[in-house]
């Protein structure tokens, strides 16, 4: 499991780095309504491009000035929303995570065979 806070999922590389061990991430976090459907969308891409579970959990209420939704949720590899605060109020939420299915998603779709870190340092420069 790799753990991660708010602003980081903004930060694909990180994700990149920790998936390389990891098939379940969290991101606690206090992102507001306004920003909600971001939040829905990032919390997804994570979950496809690293092929891992990806919980998010949200916090709720008010605090300076914003207003924050139920919106906690957890995406499986393949980006499916296994669970959301939108769909379920509740204060609980809860899902299971089998993360040997992203092993062998990984497997059978070997994304990270493809990725040429070199060059992307090298592809920046220019």
């Amino acid at each position: 499991m790799g753990g991660f806070i708010c602003y980081d999922l903004r930060f694909p590389e990180v994700f990149q780095i920790s998936s390389k061990e990891n098939t379940l991430l969290f991101v606690i976090a206090n992102w507001p309504e306004s920003r909600v459907e971001q939040w829905y969308a990032l919390l997804k891409a994570r979950a496809i491009e690293n092929q891992c579970y990806i919980v998010g959990v949200n916090r709720t209420g008010e605090g300076g000035g914003l207003s924050y939704t139920h919106s906690s949720a957890a995406f499986d590899p393949y980006g499916t929303c296994l669970v959301s605060g939108m769909e379920d109020r509740s204060t609980l939420l809860y899902t299971d995570c089998h993360t040997h299915i992203a092993e062998i998603y990984r497997k059978e779709f070997p994304v990270r065979r493809d990725r040429i870190e070199n060059f992307y340092k090298i592809a920046s420069i220019y």
